[in-house]
């Protein structure tokens, strides 16, 4: 079974990728640090990442790992129109968050493929060729790259409202109170424009990175006293 790798086997990888990814500066650059990122978080998976036109079904390759060319056979009939069809659904500013959905029928010689929507015109495949498919953890995994992926081309595309905007709406960064927002496990995702200006910093600076940058001596008083009354 394909399974996520132990976030303790290599964590210096792990978080120099997913800070390149988080400050990438273009979609060719963040479409290979997921890459990157996959291969080193995931057992031996064969990855790509495609740009779908949902209007007229077309999909092109934006770049893949190492294998996926040489291996993975070509199908006219993939990704399933029923996928692709699905992005023009999150055409909104309040586009749920990416699911996989385990390929029907995966492509010779995978045994499983999670195809995944990044954003409103992109797809993340992840496959193994493992017999016994990917894990609960894998899945999540894959996912958890995706929503990454989305946010960083959201940051990339300035033709698109702010990420902040589709994930709490645009009173949030309005508001004049600094707000910071971050995953369970610190991360930060989130920081309004007030956040920006009383730490000083960039928000591609911030996003991606722990909250416990902001507890740091070099933190300004302000900021301190912010965290002591949340």
């Amino acid at each position: 079974m394909s399974r996520a790798s132990s976030p303790h086997d290599s964590p210096c990888p792990l978080f120099r990728l997913s800070a390149e990814l988080t400050r990438a500066r273009t979609i060719d650059a963040a479409v290979a640090h997921t890459i990157e990122l996959a291969e080193a978080a995931l057992d031996h998976p064969i990855v790509s990442v495609h740009e779908c036109d949902p209007a007229d079904g077309t999909t092109t390759v934006v770049d893949s790992s190492a294998d996926w060319s040489t291996l993975v056979a070509d199908d006219p009939a993939w990704p399933p129109a029923a996928v692709v069809n699905a992005l023009g659904g999150r055409r909104s500013n309040a586009a749920p968050a990416p699911q996989a959905t385990p390929a029907a029928d995966p492509r010779d010689p995978l045994r499983a493929e999670l195809l995944v929507p990044v954003g409103r015109a992109h797809l993340l495949a992840v496959g193994t060729t493992d017999r016994d498919g990917f894990d609960d953890a894998a899945v999540t995994v894959a996912e958890g790259l995706a929503a990454t992926l989305e946010t960083a081309l959201a940051r990339i595309d300035r033709r698109r409202p702010p990420a902040v905007d589709d994930l709490v709406g645009a009173s949030f960064d309005q508001s004049d109170e600094a707000a910071f927002v971050s995953a369970p496990d610190g991360t930060l995702v989130a920081v309004n424009r007030a956040a920006l200006e009383l730490t000083g910093r960039e928000r591609e600076e911030l996003l991606g990175s722990d909250l416990s940058v902001l507890c740091r001596a070099d933190a300004t008083e302000a900021v301190r006293e912010q965290l002591d009354r949340a």
